[in-house]
């Protein structure tokens, strides 16, 4: 999977190299904290019945705090920092779900989390009969970032120097080859429309993306030589999270 494939690594590697390299000449940037994530695959993703990968904008803190870095502490370790974020995207115990920790803390401030309630929804909705619950539904989901490198403190990646070199390499490499890897059906994007334009404005050549005269679906997204099918959607929060998972199920079963 992931973390075992030596191109997909070679990538996040590059990422960082680029990433340093940009925001060490930025002032808003060089004295800034930040933190790598690894994208997680439930248990029993390759086995579910309709496969989604998920994607969100950012996360920040990823990782223990000694796990943090500045952008001129990037050079010369990235194979470490990799492997410390490979290393924490990976279950706590033995036969345990890498994502369990989801789970784990539903009743503190991830159940408070519109992205994640929208998530178990989803998935319970469209895998029943799979033997999915409350308690496992995230073993049926795989689940990355856009963003890849983010504040460790808060908040997305604004400055150029942090998205800029994020955007060539994630869009049109990490992205690619996570749905190449894994395989998903669909690729649900719950980063806005407002990121829509500036997360896919590279390669269009490859990139089919038809308009949906939904509420909160806005966008199919099509990678030419891949065969997911991306869904791009508004952010959930301060929605109907009930007709925002309504709308996703009927799209998505209508296109079996």
């Amino acid at each position: 999977m992931l973390k075992t494939n030596k191109g997909y690594q070679s990538k996040y590697r590059d990422l960082l190299t680029t990433f340093s390299k940009a925001a060490a000449k930025d002032k808003g940037c060089r004295s800034k904290t930040y933190s790598l994530f690894f994208p997680q695959v439930g248990k029993r993703f390759t086995k579910t019945k309709i496969k989604i990968l998920f994607c969100g904008r950012a996360t920040n803190g990823w990782g223990e705090k000694e796990q943090h870095f500045k952008p001129k502490q990037i050079i010369g370790r990235e194979i470490e920092i990799l492997k410390e974020s490979i290393d924490w995207s990976q279950a706590d115990n033995r036969g345990e779900c890498p994502m369990q920790w989801v789970i784990k803390k539903w009743k503190g401030d991830v159940g408070r989390k519109p992205f994640w309630r929208i998530i178990k929804n989803l998935t319970l909705e469209l895998n029943k009969g799979n033997n999915l619950s409350e308690k496992n539904f995230t073993e049926a989901i795989a689940w990355t970032q856009y963003y890849k490198i983010a504040p460790a403190r808060g908040g997305n990646p604004k400055r150029k120097a942090e998205t800029k070199p994020q955007d060539e390499i994630i869009v049109y490499d990490l992205l690619e080859k996570e749905i190449e890897i894994l395989k998903p059906d669909y690729v649900v994007f719950m980063i806005g429309n407002n990121w829509r334009m500036s997360c896919f404005n590279y390669k269009v050549d490859d990139y089919v993306m038809t308009a949906i005269q939904g509420k909160f679906l806005t966008y199919e997204l099509k990678i030419k030589k891949l065969p997911a099918i991306g869904l791009l959607c508004d952010r959930p929060e301060g929605k109907n999270e009930e007709k925002f998972v309504d709308e996703l199920v009927k799209y998505i079963k209508g296109k079996k």
